[in-house]
């Protein structure tokens, strides 16, 4: 796991310094940022749709244990 955060903390410092090297210096700025913005949002798109995942497992495995709980029960 420390690898795989290492790894994309190192990609996204290349790519910050990719679109400010490709901006220019006036622009340089504006272009780190916003590439790092961008990386954000998809990040939280990455997070959100993990949290929505695991809340539908969850509720599946809910309903699966309430009905293994109530066959239990009529033995």
């Amino acid at each position: 796991a420390f690898v795989a955060v290492a790894a994309t903390g190192g990609l996204v410092a290349v790519l910050v310094l990719a679109a400010e090297r490709l901006a220019g210096p006036a622009a340089a700025l504006g272009a780190g940022l916003t590439t790092v913005l961008v990386l954000l949002a998809m990040a939280f798109l990455v997070w959100w749709r993990s949290i929505d995942r695991a809340a539908e497992t969850f509720v599946a495995q809910r309903e699966r244990l309430i009905e293994v709980l109530a066959k239990v029960e009529e033995v």
